[in-house]
């Protein structure tokens, strides 16, 4: 029985430690992703399966581009497609993606980027 027993704990460490791993690629990925988008800058680089990245105009106001940061998160939120939380590091909102669902893929972060880049890119500052 104790050599099931360490069978079996072995087996779901290395399964808890690949779904960590995967969760660190996918960060990963979304901030390869989106270092390649215009006006889009990493902030903090991923970490632990997280990454913190914002939109910034030069045309806008700091201000105006945190509204913006902050309306993207949660247009996505509201879509139900995914959640992309908002958060404050260095007096700057940014948008914080958090990869750690094995059931996401690459294909999810993508997706979820794009969308947060064409929310940005449909909303008139003026109307705000």
């Amino acid at each position: 029985a104790v050599k099931y027993c360490l069978s079996v704990q072995l087996n779901c460490d290395e399964v808890i430690l690949d779904r960590i791993k995967y969760g660190e690629g996918l960060a990963e990925y979304a901030e390869e992703y989106v270092s390649g988008l215009d006006n889009w800058h990493i902030i903090s680089h991923a970490n632990l399966s997280i990454v913190n990245f914002r939109y910034e105009n030069s045309d806008l106001t700091e201000a105006q581009n945190n509204q913006l940061n902050s309306m993207a998160a949660q247009k996505i939120a509201d879509s139900g497609y995914a959640i992309a939380y908002t958060t404050v590091l260095n007096n700057q909102r940014v948008i914080r993606l958090c990869t750690t669902n094995p059931l996401t893929t690459h294909d999810d972060i993508r997706e979820t980027i794009n969308r947060l880049d064409q929310y940005i890119g449909d909303y008139d500052m003026k109307d705000a």
